[in-house]
């Protein structure tokens, strides 16, 4: 909304926000819809919102139940899935606006495929995959979104290619954080679930752990994965404090369970109600705040942009080497780079340009 609000400042736009979510339940999708329709509560500019599960939609029905045209197609990248060129391609006269994946990380279609050359699936994934494929045609791929505009809140360019020769629009800070405050306002039950927290935590120090999907990916074993956290806590926690465990929202359940066993009497480990794992946790203004984050993902960089809060970013070369898969490491260091390369730089960050470029133009 941040981006459309950049482009469209105080002028009459009608918006459909559309919510896929690959290979999930409709569980999932329906908790990850009530969500989005509950941060989007009351904003003048949205008209519906809309969800599907499946990457391979029938273009005719979608269009449907979309609508006839849009002037615009808002779109965060297209390289997991067929869905935003199928979408590009219902819709050929909308202009195509890039706004990156989290604040505005833009990955070329070349990029992320010479990693996944690189790292080869593991076996379930394989089988899984050749599996759904039996008895059914191959679908010929769409060609990659060439966008008209991007429109980003840190503009980060991993391949150094993403933006070149793509027009950039960097939204203003300000409109960035009356988004985030008025999504934070229209969560009320996440609110009392924060000051919950906070009162069970009162007059210990307070840390929070966002564990991701090392472990669901491939990155690590499941048990190695609970070693890792166990490693971060006693390296960065005080004995007798209180950590508080919030779950990636595509993670398995039981992780905090097995980390507070793992460590055992020394950290009281409070996990997040599986209800609110799904809330970005750019919006848990009161918990952030009033906690020392552990993060060895992108909230290290959202998190010292939108509050200014300085999360602990546990990994380094012997962290990496310790604990991830071999052939994962290489992914493991770039990604980290993603986050720490533009957090250096935000500091001198002129708001207008590219934040970093893993390449020199």
């Amino acid at each position: 909304m941040t981006a459309i609000t950049t482009l469209h400042p105080g002028e009459p736009v009608s918006v459909v926000i559309f919510v896929q979510l690959a290979g999930a339940s409709e569980a999932a999708l329906a908790e990850i819809m009530d969500v989005v329709r509950e941060l989007a509560k009351g904003h003048r500019l949205v008209e519906r919102i809309e969800g599907v599960i499946d990457d391979a939609v029938d273009g005719r029905k979608l269009q449907e139940r979309l609508g006839a045209g849009f002037d615009e197609f808002y779109y965060c990248h297209d390289v997991n899935g067929q869905i935003c060129r199928q979408l590009a391609a219902l819709y050929p006269r909308a202009r195509k606006v890039c706004i990156g994946d989290g604040f505005g990380m833009v990955y070329a279609t070349e990029f992320l495929e010479s990693y996944r050359r690189a790292a080869p699936l593991p076996l379930r994934a394989r089988l899984g995959a050749w599996l759904r494929g039996l008895g059914s045609p191959v679908p010929k791929p769409l060609a990659p979104i060439r966008p008209d505009i991007a429109a980003l809140v840190l503009p980060v360019d991993p391949s150094g290619g993403g933006l070149r020769r793509v027009a950039l629009r960097v939204c203003g800070k300000q409109d960035f954080l009356d988004a985030i405050r008025a999504c934070h306002a229209n969560a009320r039950d996440l609110q009392a679930y924060e000051r919950e927290l906070l009162a069970r935590s009162e007059g210990r120090r307070r840390f929070l752990l966002l564990t991701e999907t090392y472990a669901e990916a491939g990155f690590v074993t499941p048990e190695n994965e609970i070693g890792m956290y166990c490693e971060i806590v006693r390296a960065h926690c005080e004995p007798g404090s209180a950590l508080i465990v919030k779950p990636h929202p595509l993670e398995a359940a039981g992780k905090p369970a097995r980390i507070a066993a793992a460590l055992g009497a020394g950290y009281e480990v409070i996990a997040v109600d599986r209800r609110f794992a799904r809330y970005p946790v750019e919006i848990w203004l009161e918990l952030v705040r009033a906690c020392k984050v552990m993060s060895m993902a992108y909230p290290v960089l959202s998190l010292k942009y939108a509050h200014g809060i300085d999360v602990v970013q546990p990994m380094d070369d012997a962290f990496i080497e310790r604990w991830i898969e071999p052939a994962h490491r290489k992914w493991t260091r770039d990604s980290l780079q993603l986050y720490m390369e533009p957090l250096a730089r935000l500091p001198h960050w002129d708001g207008r340009s590219v934040l970093w470029s893993g390449q020199p133009e």
